[in-house]
């Protein structure tokens, strides 16, 4: 039998007699996922336990494996992804490695979705066994219907995801402000203090014209963007996965990515790299995606990068950790 712990969602429903759901009140990187999550955990007794995030109650100490996604936070720690005072910043991310140190060290088995990833976390500790379990493009998204949100007669190129430092944006916008001859810029992400900050950097750099922020996109608007963009541009410094690159390249989007290890491995070929330390590098590259050529979705790709997959390789480290 399985427990579903869950946070948010009260009514989720699982048609399956072998899985209930139990819904708590603890946040995640709270004083309560310590406490009332850990009272509840050890008061299931389970044979094992997945946490799918780095934060989990680090005094549990009960059979579990655990889903590390990256560590950005040790890797690309600028002190601006937070709105928090520079004092507490410290003291979260002492926590964060402590957590994680815990989850690396305690747990019987590591899942990450890159060899990227399981190449950083090596360079901490070795001895826990680390599986690459990718992820994949949700059904959900496929079977959408495509909505339009905007004119596909003007070509634009997209960015999908957040505004956090290591994303890079701030780059993106001042690469792109020097490249006039690219399309349209559609940024498309969460309507935060983070995006506000790039909202300003756009007006000081006069893009506005140039420029589309959406927030709160229907996966039916999603698809259409994707499929109609020509091309997704994502100049991260770090990431594990990079589920927006996956997800455009299905839709037959051409692909312009900042040279990372992480994206390099689950890119598409014919993507377009460029070095997202250097300007010139992606002005090169913006300028000439107007003559990038859209492709079909590689059938390999489909069974490599899928969450069946996913599942399936997740229970048999379930049956091996137990």
């Amino acid at each position: 039998f399985y427990t579903l712990f869950t946070y948010g969602n009260p009514n989720i429903q699982i048609g399956n007699p072998r899985f209930r759901v139990h819904s708590i009140s603890s946040r995640w990187h709270s004083a309560s996922e310590q406490t009332v999550f850990l009272y509840n955990l050890l008061k299931e007794r389970a044979d094992l336990v997945h946490f799918p995030y780095f934060s989990h109650p680090i005094f549990y100490n009960r059979p579990f494996v655990i889903t590390l996604h990256d560590i950005t936070p040790l890797t690309h720690a600028t002190g601006q992804a937070t709105t928090r005072h520079p004092l507490l910043y410290a003291m979260k991310k002492i926590g964060y490695r402590q957590t994680l140190m815990h989850g690396l060290t305690r747990s019987r088995h590591v899942l990450v979705p890159t060899n990227a990833v399981a190449h950083d976390i090596r360079t901490m500790y070795t001895k826990t066994p680390i599986t690459v379990t990718y992820e994949g493009v949700d059904e959900s998204l496929i079977q959408a219907r495509p909505i339009a949100v905007y004119s596909a007669a003007e070509p634009f190129l997209l960015y999908v995801g957040n505004f956090f430092p290591h994303k890079n944006i701030s780059f993106l916008l001042k690469s792109y402000a020097k490249a006039p001859r690219a399309p349209k810029l559609i940024l498309v992400g969460p309507d935060d203090v983070f995006a506000q900050r790039m909202r300003m950097q756009a007006h000081i750099l006069n893009l506005e014209n140039r420029i589309l922020f959406l927030h709160a996109v229907s996966d039916g608007q999603l698809r259409y963007l994707y499929s109609h963009a020509q091309a997704l541009v994502f100049p991260s410094k770090s990431e594990g996965f990079g589920l927006p690159v996956l997800e455009a390249s299905y839709f037959g989007c051409p692909l312009i990515l900042s040279s990372i290890a992480s994206f390099k491995e689950i890119a598409t070929p014919g993507t377009t790299f460029f070095n997202p330390h250097n300007e010139e590098s992606l002005i090169r590259a913006l300028q000439q995606s107007i003559y990038v050529k859209k492709s079909p979705y590689p059938f390999a790709y489909k069974k490599k990068f899928s969450f069946e997959t996913m599942a399936k390789k997740t229970l048999a480290i379930y049956n091996t950790s137990v």
